[in-house]
């Protein structure tokens, strides 16, 4: 009788820290926003003529181009990710595909940039490209 009992009272307790302990939910999502804000390099240093492109790549995987005149929103688990954003100087020329659309040429990296950034389950975490010219960067955690 005194072995069932336990047994019983083991359960029971396994029960109760099985219930009463939050569960994290596995494919929780957040969002990441990414907005590009370009600034006037200092005098001295290049400029290209055809402008720039920002580029936003999370945890290695391909390049995603962050808007001018927007801002970028991914749909991420939540938890640490590993953000790398780059600028990359562009053509002056403008290429129109089959479609009639209009494509840009970019070139190789010019300035890079990276940081740890958390997103939040269910919620969103916005961070900010500061690009100075094509040379220099700084990546900040926007406050909510």
């Amino acid at each position: 009788m005194t072995r069932s009992l336990a047994a019983i009272l083991f359960l029971f307790a396994a029960t109760l820290v099985a219930c009463g302990a939050p569960s994290a939910t596995p494919n929780a999502a957040g969002t990441l926003v990414i907005v590009a804000s370009y600034e006037e390099p200092p005098a001295g240093q290049p400029i290209s003529i055809g402008g720039y492109g920002f580029f936003a790549s999370v945890d290695g995987g391909a390049e995603i181009e962050v808007p001018f005149d927007g801002s970028l929103r991914l749909a991420l688990a939540a938890g640490s990710h590993e953000l790398t954003l780059v600028t990359r100087p562009a053509s002056d020329m403008v290429v129109v595909n089959e479609a009639g659309e209009s494509e840009r040429e970019f070139f190789d990296v010019s300035a890079e940039c990276a940081d740890s950034v958390e997103v939040p389950a269910g919620g969103e975490v916005q961070v900010t490209y500061h690009a100075v010219g094509g040379e220099d960067c700084e990546v900040t955690i926007d406050e909510a």
